[in-house]
């Protein structure tokens, strides 16, 4: 007998997966520095040091040895993150481009334009790392009043972003 697993689907879980995203796209950066900065150090100590003063050998080996370790270790948890990193930008792509399809324009009796507007609002915010008031500029900056009506234009990229996680939970749903 095949026992099936039913996974709920809710807002929650999606946000969930769009912001872990986010952070795996900030834990990668703050590992290229680290690796960046190990780097420095070690092309530091490699450089050598000419005076006439005569002086004991330090041990540097110690402190090289270290460095390599840990920019090996740096670098294996950096592939790591890039690997789960890249998995989770497709599975989301796919995602985001299933918001857009036609299919789902007949699913959730929507606009088109509403449903690009919202998965473009996902994209920018998790996908690129944009900021709320970016995102805002990035739809909005070209209309007249723009400087004048930009909470009214921010609370509309709020309501797309909300929305966005619904629509994308009836879709789940409905697959």
């Amino acid at each position: 007998m095949e026992r099936r697993v039913v996974v709920e689907i809710s807002k929650e879980h999606i946000r969930r997966d769009f912001q872990n995203y986010r952070t795996y796209v900030c834990k990668v950066r703050q590992k290229k520095d680290q690796l960046t900065a190990v780097k420095a150090k070690l092309a530091g100590l490699q450089s050598a040091r000419i005076t006439d003063m005569p002086r004991t050998p330090a041990p540097r080996s110690d402190k090289n040895l270290y460095l390599l370790q840990e920019k090996i270790e740096i670098e294996d948890s950096l592939k790591k993150l890039l690997r789960k990193q890249e998995s989770e930008r497709k599975r989301l792509n796919k995602i985001l481009r299933d918001l857009e399809s036609e299919d789902t324009v007949g699913l959730l009796t929507r606009k088109p334009e509403v449903l690009t507007a919202e998965a473009s609002v996902l994209k920018l915010r998790y996908m690129c790392g944009f900021s709320w008031e970016d995102i805002n500029k990035a739809f909005y900056s070209d209309d007249e009043d723009f400087e004048i009506n930009t909470d009214v234009y921010l609370k509309r990229i709020f309501r797309y972003h909300g929305q966005a996680f619904v629509d994308l939970q009836k879709m789940l749903k409905g697959k």
